[in-house]
């Protein structure tokens, strides 16, 4: 993360203070049943969407654990394309239509709902290359 004022880059989560470094893991059946659909599918309710607009506006959704793309705002965009963007630096997306998987790991903490621009630069370029 970027240090107001100063752009110097700091440790938001070091390895051995973090709350992820002795995880305690769930069992695999922990008592969700659900189907792909219903995961990869818009579970909001339209007012759900109103209150956190800043994070959907009118082209996304959530299904049951990630992010669904409802409609196309952008070249990656796609109907039915579902994932997560990670607030510490992370992207990764299943396009069905497309067969395509993309993930992109960076050390870059997000500074607001709007994805830095390695995010759309990574996406712009992943989709143009499915046209060559």
């Amino acid at each position: 993360m970027v240090k107001p004022g100063t752009g110097e880059l700091v440790v938001h989560d070091g390895s051995t203070e973090s709350r992820w470094a002795n995880p305690a893991f769930e069992s695999g059946g922990g008592g969700l049943v659900s189907t792909v659909e219903l995961m990869t599918s818009d579970q909001l309710t339209q007012k759900q969407k109103e209150q956190a607009h800043i994070f959907f506006e009118d082209h996304s959704g959530w299904g049951l654990g990630m992010g669904v793309n409802i409609r196309r705002n952008s070249l990656w965009s796609t109907p039915g394309r579902f994932g997560w963007d990670g607030g510490v630096g992370t992207s990764g997306y299943t396009d069905p239509a497309e067969n395509m998987v993309g993930i992109l790991m960076t050390q870059r903490m997000m500074q607001s709902p709007e994805p830095p621009r390695v995010f759309s630069d990574f996406w712009t370029t992943a989709y143009q290359a499915l046209s060559n």
